[in-house]
């Protein structure tokens, strides 16, 4: 009787990820694609537009990322969704993302408000330099960005 060893060799594989950039009609700035949307929608709305797309609102995390997206609206004067909200009177804005607000924020004079229905953000317009306001979410109507990550895929080398 002969016995058979069968021998496995394990061979780990890195992969290499590459990225192509932003599909066409989107912007890049740093690792992210973004897109403006000249509609007038509601937040929940236009966040639901961006989810279709594989997105979600703007999320603003520094004064460069700010100035990016609010020049995106180029010669409009119309304000912009961006994807922070607050839930609750009293609760902390957060982004869509479920993130906290972070160390940047960029309020207009007397913002944040505090109401007793759901807030959303918007960059105001051009008079302020897109400075943060509060709106109530379910009345309030603007145009919105998206944002998503770059297009990147990973191919693994033998």
């Amino acid at each position: 009787v002969s016995t058979i060893k069968q021998q496995t060799k394990t061979t780990n594989f890195e992969p290499f990820i590459f990225c192509l950039g932003c599909e066409d009609g989107w912007k890049e700035y740093e690792s992210s694609c973004y897109k403006y949307f000249d509609l007038h929608y509601r937040w929940s709305f236009a966040k639901g537009e961006c989810n279709s797309l594989g997105a979600d609102l703007a999320k603003i995390t520094s004064r460069e990322v700010h100035d990016f997206v609010y020049k995106l609206r180029i010669h409009q004067s119309s304000s912009v969704w961006i994807g922070l909200r607050q839930l609750t009177e009293l609760s902390n804005f957060v982004w869509t993302d479920g993130s906290h607000i972070g160390n940047f924020t960029f309020w207009n004079t007397g913002e944040p408000l505090v109401r007793t229905q759901p807030l959303c953000v918007r960059m105001s317009s051009a008079a302020t330099n897109g400075q943060w306001k509060t709106v109530d979410c379910a009345n309030g109507h603007s145009t919105y960005v998206c944002e998503k990550g770059l297009f990147c895929s990973e191919i693994y080398q033998f």
